[in-house]
């Protein structure tokens, strides 16, 4: 997304990636060089070896595109002498630790948080729990390493196997937190900084879900500020302050429950759910890459401080589909499902046979779904109607070693949109036959397309054209 802005504004981008020992890195750096054809990329063990790149050009701004850039980010914007935060209080930023550390002292409410190394400091921190408590790595996201545990073996286990493991960024041998567990309404609220003058971009409500035996975010709905619970804007300002973000987006995560908000973490990045420039433009009025450019001017970012944050009386949902199936599979009937939903905006899930695996957290996702509707009702309905598919009919979101299925919705979705609302279509019985779940199946597909089952004899079923 930076480079796309930086292209725009008649910038040169570089993009600068901080190594990671991990088995796939020559991919992942592989996959920026195919991103960005033609754009100077380049690989750096620290800081140094990044100025030494630099050496020679000049530069305008430097942002960081993820939770991997952001340490190198602050350093490189001092020695450069650029709006950024103090690399000295990173850690305050970017580490569980350092924001419980930070929110203490400054007198906010947090989470009881502990670091341990050991079973022992393991079974001594449970000791103080009631019952539960949350496991995590000390950074880390995409809910990788996260667990709740109700029990001190199943604390003692996760212990160990985070010990033994990598977090999302390829990271080995990171501190494990132990925290207090705490529940309530989840809840993200986006901001843009500059010289310490802060502005909400947007806010969101996180909706989880249980994806073959695992928790984590499967989508989120976009609320206007005048809807924020009670207290939550003034406390993640004053987060903002007391873990040094001066300068730059921030994506925050928080609970509010009965005692009010409390900080799960803090991400001093754009929110990592990759969505669309066109999306952005059209419920915020402008892109993360400008709240960007405007956190390096104070003069532009006065003029942002004017306007309040607002949805425009849209309602919109960015939901992560999520896979039950595994193997070389082709998500090709999910995208025709989908697309025709009336709230239907964009999805980024690439059609083409590939390894699929159970979806577990957001990196193992089949992509994003982005809805929007003027009308809330409508986008429910069709968020239900996506639950429904993912957790009754699995085997309708995609297909094995032929494209016979998908090309049936394909052709029974040009069918429909043929006809008008109120118009019957008689549905041939042996249609059924190349879709899962045969007739109930082909229903349940019908009824993505607008189309209500509204009769039946030996041979055809009838479905009428509903108003949407």
């Amino acid at each position: 997304m930076y480079v796309a802005a930086f292209k725009k504004r008649n910038l040169k981008p570089i993009v600068l990636i901080p190594y990671a020992p991990i088995p796939n890195f020559d991919k992942i750096v592989e996959g920026f060089e195919k991103s960005f054809p033609g754009e100077e990329v380049e690989v750096c063990q620290d800081a140094d070896d990044a100025m030494a790149i630099l050496e020679g050009k000049k530069i305008e701004a430097v942002f960081a595109g993820g939770d991997p850039g952001v340490g190198l980010a602050d350093e490189l914007s001092k020695r450069l002498g650029l709006p950024g935060n103090d690399p000295s209080t990173t850690w305050l930023r970017t580490t569980k630790l350092g924001m419980a550390t930070a929110l203490e002292k400054a007198g906010l409410r947090h989470m009881r948080t502990r670091s341990v190394k050991s079973e022992k400091e393991v079974k001594e921190f449970w000791e103080t729990c009631n019952g539960k408590c949350a496991i995590k790595y000390t950074s880390s996201g995409a809910s990788v390493g996260f667990k709740v545990c109700s029990s001190l073996d199943e604390c003692i286990n996760h212990f160990n196997l985070l010990r033994n493991s990598t977090n999302n960024i390829g990271e080995k041998d990171v501190d494990i937190l132990m925290q207090e567990y705490v529940i309530g309404e989840e809840y993200v609220v986006n901001t843009a900084s500059c010289n310490g003058k802060h502005v909400i971009t947007d806010l969101w409500r996180y909706r989880l879900t249980n994806a073959n035996g695992n928790v984590f975010y499967d989508g989120e709905m976009l609320l206007s500020e005048s809807s924020a619970p009670r207290g939550l804007i003034d406390y993640a300002l004053a987060v903002l302050d007391a873990t040094g973000v001066r300068y730059g987006l921030c994506h925050s995560e928080y609970f509010w429950n009965s005692e009010g908000p409390i900080l799960i973490e803090t991400n001093p990045r754009m929110m990592g759910a990759s969505q669309p420039e066109e999306f952005q433009i059209a419920m915020y009025g402008c892109t993360y890459a400008d709240y960007s450019f405007a956190t390096m001017d104070e003069e532009m970012f006065s003029d942002m401080l004017k306007v309040h944050f607002d949805t425009n009386g849209k309602y919109a949902i960015v939901e992560e589909l999520t896979a039950t199936k595994v193997g070389e599979l082709d998500p090709a009937p999910t995208n025709i499902l989908v697309s025709a939903l009336p709230s239907y905006f964009s999805c980024d899930m690439k059609d083409g046979k590939r390894l699929i695996s159970k979806t577990i957290d957001l990196s193992t996702s089949l992509g994003n779904l982005f809805l929007v509707a003027e009308s809330k009702d409508i986008l429910e309905r069709d968020y239900k109607m996506i639950k429904e598919l993912e957790n009754n009919y699995p085997d309708l979101m995609m297909e094995d070693d032929s494209f016979k299925f998908a090309h049936t919705l394909a052709d029974l979705k040009l069918t429909v949109d043929s006809i008008s609302a109120g118009e019957v279509l008689d549905v041939d019985l042996s249609i059924a036959e190349s879709i899962p779940y045969g007739k109930e199946g082909l229903s349940v597909a019908m009824s993505f397309f607008g189309m209500i089952e509204c009769g039946s004899d030996r041979d055809k079923i009838q479905f009428c054209k509903e108003s949407r």
